[in-house]
């Protein structure tokens, strides 16, 4: 078992970190779906939102370099307008969007998942700066990205409820004009005894 041994598994951390987390969030995405699927209703949100939170910690809490890391580096810097200026703030946006879309999606509390959107930002920060063999630096920047990225996700998901009730209206209303004796006007058709 040559995978188990410490010299493999310190060369390839990274390799294996990965496909021990592909493997874990696989397994938690069936597993709420399953649940979700006796239990509670929007079991497809609910195994997407598992499958978005277990995204961003794959992306983020993997080991970096090959080099043993022994500080990190953080950084304060709360200008928007920096962040938006270069490609790593929409990135850090981009990996945020599906945990608040599909999150809001099956909880249907966008505040809320915009908070949790919040604490699992700074929770990952936090990990980042405590573990310096990560290789990653912490920013307080990418906390405020992944809070917009988390916002608009789940205003993507406040709009698929809005027009998901508006055609549902529609169809109702339709439905409800078939069945009233001359169409939507309430008046009787053409042949129909009258009062």
């Amino acid at each position: 078992m040559k995978w188990l041994s410490v010299d493999y598994l310190s060369a390839n951390v990274p390799r294996a970190f990965i496909a021990a987390a592909v493997l874990a969030a696989v397994l938690a995405t069936v597993a709420v779906y399953a649940v979700a699927r006796g239990r509670t209703g929007r079991p497809v949100a609910r195994a997407l939102a598992t499958a978005a939170v277990a995204a961003v910690l794959m992306l983020t809490l993997p080991p970096v370099g090959s080099a043993p890391h022994t500080s990190v580096t953080c950084e304060t810097s709360l200008d928007p307008v920096r962040r938006i200026l270069f490609a790593e703030g929409w990135l850090n946006v981009a990996l945020f969007v599906p945990v608040g879309l599909f999150g809001a999606l099956a909880v249907r509390r966008p505040l809320a998942v915009v908070v949790s959107g919040t604490v699992l930002s700074a929770l990952i920060e936090t990990v980042q700066a405590l573990l310096p063999r990560l290789g990653r630096g912490c920013d307080s920047g990418d906390l405020v990205m992944n809070t917009l990225g988390a916002a608009l996700g789940a205003v993507a998901a406040a709009v698929c409820w809005y027009a998901a009730d508006r055609a549902g209206r529609v169809r109702r209303a339709r439905r409800v004009a078939e069945r009233t004796p001359g169409g939507c006007g309430g008046e009787p058709a053409a042949g129909a005894d009258g009062p």
